[in-house]
């Protein structure tokens, strides 16, 4: 997981998106799945770094949830 990030847990997805003040990219990945890792190394880091605090920058595994 980039260092940006930070864990939470929620109730529900809706409970997540309605709670946020920002717009919020989500990430769906898996653990296994090589190209969610490419997306979490080099990409979501290069999108925060653009856009800074304007966005929220969400995972979700989709193995868990």
């Amino acid at each position: 997981m980039a260092a940006f990030a930070a864990k939470k847990r929620f109730a529900s997805f809706d409970e997540m998106v309605q709670g946020s003040d920002r717009p919020i990219l989500v990430d769906f990945y898996a653990t296994w799945c090589g190209p969610c890792q490419m997306m979490s190394g080099q990409i979501l880091p290069a999108v925060k770094n653009l856009l800074g605090d304007s966005v929220t920058i969400t995972k979700v595994d989709t193995e868990k949830c």
